[in-house]
């Protein structure tokens, strides 16, 4: 018995496979070591960004700062070149430079509302993952429009670029009032290019949010934000708080009012391409000096999504309401919750008085909680959304727009009029928000005639596509060739090409995109407090990164 126990011993005993060499183990290493190289050289590449101009979908080398006014974080990008950053929120400017040169900066134009306490903490751009493969495929897996792209720029075929894919191959693309057009190449028909749900989520951006209400107008912008009774005594209340009230019992039809001029006033509010990103001022050089700040003039947008969070408290009367509406040229658009349940989407002309057409109906259940009710127009296209669900929207027959009247429109904007109504209800609002669709400027300065913008359509070649930067105010994209002032937009590595033809400035050629950016897998590094308030040793961890910014690109 005892023996039989040994030799089962020994049996197990060979049965464990010898440990490897060192030389098997750094050749296991070397083979993972070059499978990892495989895979990221080849198909899934990574890259960082190193400037903004896709902000706000992806930052480049930027800081985070908290505005003293409404409390807000935003982004600024870095380096300055104007030491003047603006809260995209409620415009409260701050001088940012070095104190013995805010009276310089001042004396050059450049108007600031105080003085930042701390220097910004500087973050290095999103580090992004890239299907390096998924083009080579063709069919479904083709690029697609507004794809987030990563290529080879077409002025030196090295350096990497990133953007958005508006154009393909054979399209004409022309920018109007900052919506895309294209004209299809079977058809020859010209229409607006819209937005699919998930990039549109990507491309709306704050312009003002209730919870971070000023405490004071912005002097130097002459801005002030808010929520204002269009009639006193209406029944709306609390006006001045993240919590707005309406009260119904008297009656009445309550309208409040969004506004940004500063002092008593009932015109609407400033709606507008200005981002925290992004400077107020720009320095006119002479010499290369400093010669005077001229403003950044921002551009009226005028498609937004206006939403808010809706808790009925009481129904005074059977046809109770909340209603948000907003406005866009001619047109007025009514997103109407009857506390019955009842959610209609109505059209008119742009006035009080104008009688309604209900575009759209359906019956829900009453609401017994909060709920979250917003209302977009974008790409001539109107929606409502309930909890986040896109319930009513206009058909085209309803709405849309061409090409000639767009042309004939385009710098005739008005700020949208946006509207908060209330009758037959108590009820409590919260989380109002104002956002604005990414609008695409035509005018690319200095005199220079924009490729792809209004009056100056761009046809693409049968293998070139046409790029723009979601930052479109401060982005070196295809309107531009991707080229300053007075460089060669055409590397030498494509000047065959355009001799022959085959390649025209401010278009990408199928060979120089590398693939679509699908994941932010290292965000800018995050910072728990100012540097200067922590022991040097203690800094280091305010280089770790931020993870609730960890996400996918869209």
């Amino acid at each position: 018995m005892v023996g039989t126990a040994s030799a089962s011993s020994r049996r197990s005993a060979r049965a464990v496979p010898d440990k490897e060499t060192i030389i098997q183990q750094i050749s296991s290493f070397v083979g993972f070591f070059i499978y990892l190289l495989v895979l990221k050289s080849f198909f899934l590449p990574l890259f960082v960004i190193p400037t903004g101009s896709m902000a706000e979908t992806l930052y480049g080398a930027h800081g985070m700062h908290t505005c003293p006014n409404c409390g807000i974080e935003y982004p600024v990008g870095l380096p300055l070149t104007v030491p003047v950053i603006q809260c995209p929120n409620c415009r409260w400017r701050e001088y940012s430079g070095p104190a013995a040169f805010a009276g310089r900066v001042q004396a050059l134009g450049g108007a600031f509302d105080g003085m930042l306490q701390h220097s910004l903490h500087q973050r290095g751009g999103d580090r992004i993952v890239v299907h390096g493969w998924r083009y080579e495929f063709g069919g479904r897996f083709a690029p697609q429009r507004w794809d987030v792209v990563v290529f080879k720029v077409p002025t030196d075929g090295q350096t990497n670029y990133i953007k958005r894919l508006v154009g393909k191959p054979g399209e004409t693309v022309e920018i109007i009032d900052g919506d895309i057009f294209i004209a299809d190449p079977q058809t020859g028909l010209t229409q607006i290019a819209r937005k699919p749900p998930h990039v549109q989520r990507s491309l709306w951006f704050c312009c003002y949010k209730h919870d971070f209400p000023p405490r004071r107008p912005s002097a130097a912008a002459r801005y002030h934000p808010r929520w204002v009774e269009l009639a006193p005594g209406s029944g709306w209340s609390r006006l001045d708080t993240r919590r707005p009230c309406f009260d119904g019992s008297t009656g009445q039809l309550g309208q409040i009012l969004f506004v940004t001029d500063p002092g008593p006033t009932q015109q609407p509010g400033q709606i507008s391409d200005v981002s925290g990103y992004n400077r107020p001022y720009t320095p006119r050089l002479s010499g290369g000096v400093p010669e005077l700040l001229l403003p950044v003039r921002p551009i009226i947008v005028t498609d937004v999504r206006l939403s808010a969070e809706i808790t009925f408290e009481a129904v005074l009367e059977p046809d109770g309401y909340v209603e948000l509406s907003t406005s866009k040229y001619g047109d007025r658009f009514y997103a109407r919750l009857y506390a019955g349940g009842t959610l209609t989407l109505e059209h008119s002309v742009d006035s009080d008085d104008a009688p309604r057409e209900i575009w759209a109906k359906t019956l829900l259940e009453a609401p017994r909680r909060p709920v979250h009710l917003a209302l977009a127009n974008v790409d001539y296209a109107v929606s409502v959304e309930l909890d986040g669900k896109t319930v009513l929207s206009s058909m085209a027959q309803q709405y849309g727009i061409d090409p000639q009247t767009a042309r004939a429109r385009a710098g005739q904007a008005s700020p949208p009029r946006l509207v908060i109504a209330a009758r037959g209800v108590r009820a409590r609002l919260a989380h109002l928000l104002i956002e604005r669709d990414v609008y695409y400027t035509s005018d690319v300065g200095n005199g220079r005639a924009g490729y792809g913008v209004a009056g100056n359509p761009l046809t693409l070649g049968p293998d070139e596509y046409f790029l723009l930067g979601d930052n479109s105010a401060a982005s070196l994209d295809g309107r531009f060739s991707f080229a300053q002032p007075g460089d060669d937009p055409v590397g030498p590595h494509l000047k065959a090409a355009e001799a022959a033809g085959r390649y025209h400035p401010g278009t990408v050629p199928a060979d120089q995109l590398i693939g679509p950016a699908f994941f932010v897998y290292w965000p800018g590094m995050g910072e728990l407090t100012a540097d200067e308030k922590l022991p040097r040793p203690l800094r280091l961890f305010n280089r770790l990164p931020s993870p609730g910014r960890i996400r996918w690109i869209h």
